[in-house]
């Protein structure tokens, strides 16, 4: 990767899956990908953020949290962009009214590139500022940005941590060095990088993998944080799941009810209408980002993200033309914040 020159920050506003032959190397698996599905926003129902308010409206107001989170982006050239998605409680008015209430004013950087030649097979979040590529030889690589909080052109020396994981539909990122490797056919199976904070692989980088689920017919499935994972049936239904035992993970299905009972929470339906989006990701603590075929990026809180309650704070457009990139994730966060 070679340095680039960054750009000025401009404020956008706007309210609202195979068994290891090695640690960290999966053997071949169904090679079948997904079909490309094409999206037509008009044909589907809006994504339900069940009594979805902006600012504290309605007999049940919800918390304002303040926060921010850093976002990547992929471009169809291959260059690695950072962004900045920032929120802060002022007053807003309310849509389609003039009712000025106090909510959340969401506020954009313009991207700035600090990288090139990402135009990887995948490229997905790690812990905090860890992210990972797969080339399509299936070699895991591994990252860290040290300059994320400002999107300052700052690495580590990248390394070579697996190879083989080209078998894999999706890799689903999770947190504290987490990952699931969702195949096919179905299957969806937990590696655990330990030394995912330097870049460490081999036998003492990672646990050995283990299969813990079956049946993972879903259109997608992204990481929520905290063991919880979010899935879009084939309809647009999103359902929340959470692996209990995700820090330390044992083998289970749903091929066996005792194991699995013990292991997971869920399935709970916690929404509608998911279908219609390009992109979902999560850094976690319930934020979900969203992109239309329209290019808008969409915000969500689900609040109710540690228990699986269909509970839903602020959702909002956050920023416009996000449909041409190839590659969008969140840094994954680490602290529990609750919003239950």
């Amino acid at each position: 990767m070679k340095t680039h020159r960054i750009l000025r920050t401009a404020l956008w506003v706007t309210i609202g899956a195979g068994l290891l032959t090695g640690y960290g190397i999966p053997a071949a698996t169904n090679k079948a990908e997904a079909a490309t599905r094409k999206k037509s926003a008009s044909k589907k129902k809006p994504a339900v953020a069940p009594k979805s308010f902006n600012g504290n409206i309605g007999v049940a107001p919800i918390p304002l949290t303040e926060g921010e989170n850093v976002l990547y982006t992929v471009n169809k050239n291959g260059y690695l962009e950072w962004h900045k998605h920032s929120m802060k409680v002022g007053i807003v008015t309310v849509p389609g009214s003039k009712v000025r209430k106090r909510g959340l004013i969401h506020s954009m950087t313009a991207p700035k590139k600090i990288g090139m030649g990402w135009g990887m097979r995948q490229v997905f979040p790690g812990t905090e500022h860890t992210i990972y590529g797969i080339s399509n030889d299936g070699t895991l690589r591994w990252f860290r940005h040290d300059g994320y909080e400002t999107g300052k052109y700052d690495w580590a020396q990248d390394t070579v941590v697996g190879s083989g994981w080209n078998n894999f539909r999706k890799v689903i990122s999770m947190d504290k060095g987490v990952l699931y490797a969702w195949s096919a056919n179905g299957e969806l199976r937990w590696y655990k990088h330990n030394q995912y904070t330097y870049g460490g692989g081999g036998e003492f980088g990672w646990e050995q993998n283990q299969l813990v689920g079956k049946h993972w017919n879903f259109q997608d499935v992204f990481g929520g944080g905290n063991g919880v994972i979010y899935a879009v049936t084939e309809d647009g239904k999103l359902m929340w799941y959470r692996h209990r035992n995700y820090l330390s993970a044992v083998p289970t299905s749903e091929d066996n009810p005792q194991v699995w009972q013990q292991s997971w929470d869920g399935p709970k339906q916690i929404g509608s209408g998911w279908d219609q989006f390009t992109n979902i990701f999560s850094p976690g603590n319930g934020e979900i980002y969203a992109i239309k075929p329209t290019g808008e990026l969409m915000y969500y809180q689900h609040l109710g993200w540690r228990t699986g309650a269909m509970k839903w704070g602020v959702n909002a457009v956050v920023a416009k033309g996000w449909g041409d990139y190839d590659t969008v994730f969140a840094r994954v966060k680490t602290g529990d914040r609750p919003r239950d």
